[in-house]
């Protein structure tokens, strides 16, 4: 077995003396209420195992279906399945995306198939979930299914993984029997929120007419509301479950029809680097999809799959998880909760890690010898940094207005809408469930900041313990030990170190590494 690394943290909670006053960084933790999460944290779990077309074609390697196929071991593998379960206790998931398609349960119209290889994994998925009370937002990626793909598609695997229903009613009739069967056969009352299809009306996605131009989903949402309410099945729509927009045009019109609006994202860049748009356009957006859902009768606002694609994503690149990446991540997190973001999904949780990419929280599949792993182990970087907001953050938390004075760049950028502002480099959030309380912080720079933390009217909850990582002691590290260290108020404050490209949590949360994390 590889030796355990240890990292000692007690020199970030000494007070840097000899740092310059300009560069200190004050957070003051207030009492005001942002927002109280409908959702949560969490990555995502495809039961979708069957190979998916991938082109080769001119030396471009692309995978239609994404990643969202293969690398779970067979449901009947409960030594790694065993594994998978411990991580998600570590990492505290407590909303996940669980993602199928129809080919799964109805290969044949009328013909249901519920006791094969992918839907014993997807109860797999939805066991844990069921148990550990996670709550699932289930998708529907495409139907695949050739009886619902449009005839003159048929012969060609990469237009009948792309195609729309060709038969809505057939097509709703079949999922809400589904739902049916989870929800109150097999008693998946986890299950909260539906989603019709993956990233519907882009020129390259999925839902295609039969003209090869894209479907809107709105005739899915009309009838499959039918569909539900008739059935009395407790579940709610969202849509667009798509790259994220920047109007809110491009929502309303499916308002009468959903529970929440749910869009993903990966484009948004660090607000210092050279291409749009950046993290506050794609933060302000959130702020502006908030108001919509709160004026129509407050439905949440979900970011279904987000990672960032700035260094590349394509085959087995590691570019979605190095340290940057990571750092990149977990600034979204931090910016979007303080928008008033409900629920997050990581794409995602297991991923062969050869086909779009490494996205995967940890490491199940063998890239090498395109097999499963014996050993399940983190994947580098991704899962302890998205790990440590989702393992000390419940579902359906407070988010309280964290403010941060201090840590501004040189450099100023311009937003899409053509508005400037200067570079900040620290960025801060606080989340609060039961008189619990954890605030957490990242500075994506090379500067180290000495730190001063408030509460509003001297209101510190105590005891407060500190868990950090950092690009230096931690990168590419699969064996790092997390372990809680408790902080000593200096007077009404607590002072200590905000250490370069990196993330820490004070929390009320004393949890030793072996711990679960917190879901509720």
């Amino acid at each position: 077995m590889r030796k355990k690394i240890i990292f000692v943290l007690t020199t970030i909670v000494l007070f840097a003396c000899n740092k310059k006053t300009d560069n200190l960084i004050q957070i003051r933790v207030t009492d005001s209420v942002i927002n109280i999460m409908q959702g949560g944290f969490g990555a995502s779990m495809h039961a979708i195992e069957d190979s998916l077309p991938v082109s080769t074609y001119n030396g471009n390697y692309r995978s239609y279906g994404g990643s969202a196929w293969g690398g779970n071991p067979p449901a009947e593998d409960s030594a790694r399945w065993n594994q998978i379960y411990q991580h998600c206790d570590w990492l505290g998931l407590d909303w996940c995306r669980v993602e199928i398609e129809h080919r799964m349960f109805e290969p044949q119209k009328g013909k249901f198939t519920f006791n094969n290889k992918e839907m014993h994994i997807l109860y797999r998925w939805l066991d844990y979930c069921q148990h550990r009370n996670v709550d699932v937002y289930l998708t529907e990626m495409w139907p695949h299914a050739r009886w619902l793909v449009h005839k003159n598609f048929l012969g060609d695997g990469i237009k009948e993984l792309l195609s729309a229903p060709s038969d809505f009613n057939a097509w709703a009739d079949g999922l809400t029997r589904l739902l049916n069967f989870l929800i109150n056969e097999k008693k998946y009352t986890c299950i909260k929120w539906l989603s019709i299809v993956n990233e519907p009306m882009e020129e390259w996605s999925w839902w295609k007419k039969a003209d090869g131009s894209s479907q809107d989903i709105i005739d899915g949402l009309k009838i499959m509301k039918e569909k539900l309410a008739a059935a009395g099945l407790p579940v709610k729509l969202v849509a667009t479950d798509g790259s994220l927009k920047y109007e809110t045009k491009a929502i309303e019109k499916y308002l009468p029809y959903i529970g929440a609006i749910s869009f993903h994202d990966y484009s948004a860049t660090y607000d210092w680097w050279n291409s749009k748009p950046f993290i506050a356009d794609d933060v302000d957006a959130i702020g502006l999809f908030k108001k919509l859902g709160r004026e129509n009768g407050n439905l949440p606002v979900f970011m279904a799959e987000f990672g960032t694609m700035m260094f590349g994503f394509t085959k087995d690149t590691n570019a979605p998880s190095q340290w940057r990446s990571m750092l990149h991540d977990v600034q979204l997190m931090i910016r979007m909760s303080q928008a008033g973001i409900d629920g997050m999904n990581r794409w995602s949780l297991t991923n062969r890690g050869d086909l779009d990419g490494q996205w995967q929280l940890i490491d199940t599949w063998d890239t090498a010898t395109k097999s499963l792993r014996k050993n399940i182990t983190p994947h580098v970087n991704a899962y302890y940094g998205i790990g440590l907001i989702t393992r000390f953050t419940a579902k359906n938390s407070e988010v309280l207005h964290t403010i941060v004075d201090g840590g501004k760049d040189t450099l100023v950028f311009e937003r899409l809408d053509h508005s400037k502002d200067t570079v900040h480099r620290v960025f801060a959030t606080t989340f609060r469930k039961d008189n619990n309380y954890s605030i957490f912080i990242t500075n994506d720079s090379e500067q180290e900041y000495p730190l001063e933390l408030t509460f509003e009217k001297g209101r510190m909850p105590l005891p407060l313990y500190l868990y950090a990582i950092n690009e230096k002691d931690h990168k590419d590290k699969i064996n790092c030990l997390i372990e809680p260290i408790e902080i000593n108020p200096y007077g009404k404050s607590i002072k200590g170190v905000i250490r370069p490209k990196s993330l820490m949590v004070y929390t009320t949360y004393k949890l030793s590494h072996t711990e679960k994390g917190i879901i509720e």
